[in-house]
This record gives C-alpha cells, sequence and structure tokens, in this order.
C-alpha cells in the first residue's frame, strides 16, 4: 500500500486527483521536489489555456494538501458551501489550490513553494494566523462557567456548543500582523461579546438584527446537555416536519433567540417573526435564484450562500418570484440551511428528482431542516408530499 492510498479515507476526492495528476508522487522531502520539477515544467509552457490551468492548479493543488497532511500526521481534506481547504493539525486551515496559483505566478517558483509549505506548518502547530486565532478561542471558552466547547469548524467559521456562530475572519485579518499579545486581546473582546449568558437586549437594537431560521422540529431537544436556551429557545412548529427558531445577528455571530426574551419584549412570537420576515426580505434583494436543468426538467435553486436561502422559504413574494418561472402551484424542499429547491408538480419524474435531491441533500448536510417536499400557491405553504420528516 502506497502512502497516498493510507490517506485514502482523510483526503476523500484529493486523493483521485493526485492520482489522476502524478499516480508515481513520491512522498516527504523527495514528493515535494517532484511536485516542484512539475511546476516548473508547467511554467515552461506557452499559453497553456484556461482548462489546461484549472486542471493543472486541481492537481497540483491536491498533491501539495496529501503531501502536507502525510507530513504533519494529522488532518483531513474539507469541503464547506464549495469551499475546499484541509484541516492540517487540530486547528490549522490551508488553501493548497490558492497557495499553487500563487506558486505559478511567482517569479521563484521554489521560493514560493517553500514559503507555501512554512505557512501551512505553522497553522499545523497552531502559530500561523487563523490557527493561533483558534486554539486560544477555545482554551478560552473551556474555561469559562459554564464551559463552551468548539462543535464544529471551518477556517473562519466556528459553531460552539450552545448553536452559537462565530465568524473569525475579521479578528484574523486584524491580528494576522500582531503578536500573540494582540490574538488574546482581539479574542477575549470577541469572548466578552458573546457573554456567559447572553442578555437581553432592548427591542430597539435587537428587532434590526433578527431573521428566521427554519430548524427541524428536534432542534432543541437535540441540543447537547448544557447548552444555551435548551428547553427555553423560542421555536414554533410551522408543519410536523418543519420549525421556525428566531436568530439574533451580529457581525460576525450570531445566536438563537430565547422565551424569555420575548416576555422581557413583551411581544409575542408572530409579532417577532414577523420584523424577522422583515429583515429577511430587505437581505434578499440580491439572493440568486438560478435555474437548474436536469433529464426530467428544470429546478429553480436559490443558493446565496449568506446561510438564509432556506429561511427564503418564509418570504411572502416567494411564490411570485418562483411562479413566473415554473408556474403554480409548484413544490419546495428546504433540505438544510443553505438550499431552496422548487419544481413544478409535473411532470413525476421532476417531482421525484425534487425529492431525490432534497433527502440527498439533508443526508449530507450539517445544518440539516428536513427531507420533505412542501406544496405551495398563493395562499402559502401547505403539508408534505410523501416521504420526508
Amino acid at each position: 500500500m502506497t502512502w497516498l492510498d493510507r490517506l485514502r479515507d482523510r483526503a476523500g476526492p484529493l486523493h483521485d486527483a493526485v492520482m489522476a495528476f502524478s499516480p508515481d508522487l513520491p512522498s516527504g522531502a523527495e514528493g515535494m521536489r517532484a511536485l516542484l520539477s512539475l511546476i516548473q515544467d508547467y511554467c515552461e509552457v506557452e499559453d497553456p489555456g484556461d482548462d489546461a490551468d484549472r486542471a493543472f492548479v486541481e492537481g497540483a493543488g491536491a498533491a501539495l494538501a496529501l503531501l502536507l497532511i502525510a507530513r504533519v500526521g494529522e488532518g483531513e481534506h474539507r469541503c464547506r458551501d464549495g469551499v475546499h481547504r484541509i484541516r492540517i493539525g487540530t486547528y490549522g486551515y490551508f488553501d493548497p489550490f490558492g497557495a499553487i496559483e500563487e506558486v505559478l505566478d511567482a517569479d521563484d517558483p521554489g521560493a514560493a513553494l517553500a514559503a507555501a509549505i512554512r505557512s501551512a506548518e505553522a497553522e499545523a502547530g497552531g502559530r500561523g494566523p487563523g490557527a493561533r486565532v483558534r486554539v486560544y478561542l477555545a482554551d478560552v471558552l473551556s474555561k469559562r462557567e459554564p464551559p463552551l466547547e468548539v462543535r464544529e469548524h471551518f477556517e473562519h467559521y466556528l459553531k460552539l456548543s450552545d448553536e452559537t456562530e462565530v465568524d473569525l475572519s475579521r479578528t484574523i485579518a486584524a491580528t494576522r500582523d500582531g503578536d500573540d499579545a494582540d490574538v488574546h486581546r482581539s479574542v477575549d473582546k470577541l469572548v466578552a461579546f458573546l457573554g456567559g449568558r447572553a442578555t437581553a437586549l432592548p427591542w430597539d437594537e435587537a428587532g434590526p438584527r433578527l431573521v428566521p431560521r427554519l430548524v427541524p422540529p428536534s432542534f432543541a431537544a437535540d441540543l447537547p446537555e448544557g447548552a444555551e436556551g435548551r428547553g427555553e429557545l423560542a421555536i414554533r412548529t410551522l408543519l410536523p416536519s418543519l420549525s421556525v427558531a428566531l436568530l439574533v445577528a451580529h457581525d460576525g455571530r450570531s445566536r438563537f433567540l430565547r422565551e424569555d426574551e420575548l416576555d422581557a419584549w413583551d411581544r409575542s412570537f408572530d409579532e417577532v417573526l414577523e420584523r424577522a420576515v422583515e429583515n429577511l426580505a430587505a437581505r434578499s434583494t440580491n439572493a440568486r435564484f438560478t435555474r437548474l436543468e436536469t433529464d426530467a426538467g428544470p429546478l429553480i435553486v436559490a443558493r446565496s450562500g449568506d446561510g438564509l436561502d432556506a429561511a427564503r422559504f418564509l418570504l411572502p413574494n416567494l411564490h411570485e418570484v418562483i411562479s413566473r418561472e415554473i408556474g403554480t402551484p409548484f413544490y419546495v424542499a428546504v433540505p438544510h440551511r443553505d438550499t431552496l429547491l422548487a419544481a413544478p408538480l409535473t411532470p413525476e419524474a421532476l417531482v421525484a428528482e425534487l425529492e431525490r435531491r432534497a433527502e440527498d441533500d439533508a443526508a449530507r448536510a450539517p445544518h440539516r431542516i428536513s427531507s420533505a417536499v412542501y406544496r405551495m400557491d398563493e395562499s402559502g405553504f401547505s403539508a408534505a408530499r410523501g416521504r420526508g420528516s
């Protein structure tokens, strides 16, 4: 078994890309030298064309990724919202494809590749700009009362054990050229904003920050023990397979609204949800609805990448927007947070394709909502068709 084969499970599609690019690539330092030789040879090709460039970056980037994972001994390929990275070390992330593009553009490809390797090793060791922020944040949160854990992480994105979502991009950018003291100050400030248990904001301040979030009916019950808001989150059932929660969104972070905050504002859930939907509509002026042609016919797909596409299911003008494309009534699916799918009621083969995609997307997504398919007309949405939960 080769070193490439030993990494197959952690490498995913990167393994196949390397096998197509250079199946005899050696490991270790010899492999890095072989990769550099391939890069230098490619740099000598005059005007290879965009397709050749993309293919080379894909293959060489995958090769660099696997060489680095093997070199460090801990890591894996990860993908989120179509973005590919390698986790290297516990909290380090590295973009091997971007690194190869920079190497190809450099006057000295060898020096550029060496710099990329040093950058990746710094991330793996917790010393890189991103890793040191994530490492220190995880340490600070673990020492709080009650402690918080990092449940998910992908580059700038973190999800904590209380369901708080944090975007570290600003913190990492602000401390990139600073020392550890700068990192500690910035992270401590961020943690102070997170609070031990979020204090209810005044309505005038919270109202503009509210957005809806579709969740499965079991969402609150599935939160880990000790998570903020377990059994107290403001959630309402829309249909047997679908519920809606409310988010208070800040720059770089968001948290779920609690029932006691509704009480503090003396407002009903429906009133607050109405404001949240209004805010969502204001944020949806540039939402992307695209037509996806399948063998069975066209699907409408919303993939704006802002974490709010499924919630657009609640927009009052959604029916008007989609019916212009596929008529009315139609079927809608919201398998996970970042996707909304729609199809006409016929032909049956197209509806079956919608159901298949909804089930597959819900099964694979980290923010699963439902595999159900709903009927929508001028009066709104109604109970699920066929299977789904």
